[in-house]
């Protein structure tokens, strides 16, 4: 149902208008995300103030209030990350009046709350056999999307939208998943070597490079080469790893990551090709037929790099409050 009378049309009548031509092309369960949000948080607000008296100010208030006072239990505000997400229906429910109605939107100028940028979580082995156990010793629906997220790593949205008919989809994820980590582990275990460099360091410093040595040529995605990289980081004592191999006949994929001690970002960009990184993952791409030339020549510079004072991460040091004093008088 569209509404041609700009004067009478209300934020509720454009909710449901957009609603309605979204359901055409997007998912159910994200018209239902949008819907909640609506209905939550920008409707009670609104719902019956015609559409030609809505200001960019008002809704950049509506922003600052859902930030101070936001919750629907009374108790403080939203989350940046949530308030967010009510920007970006705003933006979207405007953009259409823009559109349909041939009015200019007042949200293009709200703008985002900044979100902090959080390190992500990944559960640790343990983690995971723990949830695993209790999965099996229940027998309800819970369970099965437990063990469902462990083993395909596939979304909650998906997972809430599967029908019995999807079976041959989850089947697919499970061979995939399954398929992906046979492949992951025969690389490591038939092509790791780990190194210990301990010139003039307090402690040894242990570094694993990991390539196909029996089919040096065989070619691996590039989020192979990543993955096997991140669980060589999980072996006690590995302070980084490097993962060589093939993308293509002629291009080389080199994945690193390093713990607290070693910049792999600092030793990759010393490398030859388009290489680079922060301090703890890098990564980058070399032209070469002779990959064990290119891991010898990884080796020798992860040797010069942990001779030098920039590649080897330190801990900032702490200064007590007596230096501090010092400093001020001086």
């Amino acid at each position: 149902m569209f509404f041609n009378n700009k004067v009478t049309l209300t934020v509720k009548n454009l909710f449901d208008e957009w609603l309605e031509h979204i359901a055409i092309t997007a998912k159910r369960s994200t018209v239902n995300t949008y819907r909640i949000i609506a209905e939550n948080h920008i409707l009670p607000l609104m719902s019956d103030m015609p559409l030609y008296k809505v200001s960019s100010s008002f809704l950049s208030d509506i922003v600052k209030n859902k930030l101070n006072n936001g919750r629907l239990d009374g108790k403080g505000g939203l989350s940046a990350k949530t308030v967010q997400n009510i920007v970006c229906v705003l933006k979207a429910v405007f953009s259409f009046a823009e559109k349909v109605h041939n009015m200019r939107s007042p949200a293009d100028v709200v703008p985002f709350p900044k979100c902090e940028r959080k390190d992500i979580e990944v559960l640790t082995d343990e983690e995971v056999s723990t949830i695993r156990e209790y999965c099996e010793s229940k027998e309800d629906y819970f369970s099965v999307m437990y063990e469902l997220c462990l083993a395909t790593g596939i979304r909650i949205g998906e997972l809430c939208a599967l029908k019995g008919n999807d079976i041959d989809y989850v089947n697919n994820l499970f061979l995939e998943e399954f398929e992906s980590f046979c492949r992951i582990s025969n690389l490591i275990i038939n092509g790791t070597n780990i190194i210990k460099y301990s010139d003039d360091l307090l402690s040894p410093i242990q570094v694993s490079f990991t390539l196909n040595r029996n089919n040096p040529k065989e070619i691996y995605a590039v989020e192979d080469y990543a993955k096997a990289a991140d669980r060589m980081m999980k072996f006690s004592g590995v302070d980084a790893a490097f993962t060589l191999g093939y993308v293509d006949d002629e291009n080389i994929h080199i994945s690193a990551r390093s713990g607290k001690k070693v910049n792999v970002g600092h030793i990759m960009q010393a490398m030859e090709g388009q290489c680079g990184g922060n301090g703890q993952s890098a990564g980058g791409r070399i032209t070469s037929d002779d990959i064990f030339k290119v891991e010898q020549d990884l080796m020798d510079r992860v040797g010069l790099g942990l001779s030098d004072e920039e590649d080897i991460i330190e801990e900032p040091p702490v200064i007590k409050s007596k230096q501090i004093r010092k400093i001020k008088k001086s």
